[in-house]
């Protein structure tokens, strides 16, 4: 008899198991998902809040925005972004100069810097004025 018992400890989910034992295993497993699913949702709610912004930044934030959207993303998107971007992969990447990747691949790392820079200004421009937007 014990044997059994041990038996059916050790193999959770098989045949052995009564229907209710079953069930009981079903509803503790159900349970125990939605309990992850709730830590995992509240770990991401706390990922995903903003930090507050202080008056100091606020007022940058605002100097920033009058000087206007395109002035911001062209210096601080294209030219520093894209700038130290394709100043590293020219200078600093793997890639050997030759005769015929030459001007290629200078002219594909320009193309990307500032297609790269467009982007990142741009989503620096948004991230910044949704910050204001919340109080």
């Amino acid at each position: 008899m014990e044997y059994i018992k041990r038996l059916r400890k050790s193999i959770k989910g098989h045949i052995f198991l009564s229907e209710e034992e079953k069930k009981k295993q079903e509803e503790e497993e159900k349970k125990k998902q939605q309990i992850k699913k709730l830590k995992f949702n509240k770990g991401l709610k706390k990922e995903n809040k903003m930090k507050k912004l202080t008056s100091e930044q606020r007022k940058k934030y605002k100097e920033m925005i009058k000087q206007g959207k395109w002035n911001f993303i062209l210096i601080r998107g294209v030219l520093f972004w894209g700038g130290i971007m394709f100043i590293y992969m020219n200078f600093f990447s793997d890639w050997k100069f030759s005769p015929e990747t030459d001007y290629f691949m200078i002219y594909l790392n320009l193309f990307l810097s500032i297609s790269g820079g467009l982007i990142f200004g741009l989503w620096i421009w948004n991230n910044m004025n949704k910050k204001l937007k919340e109080k």
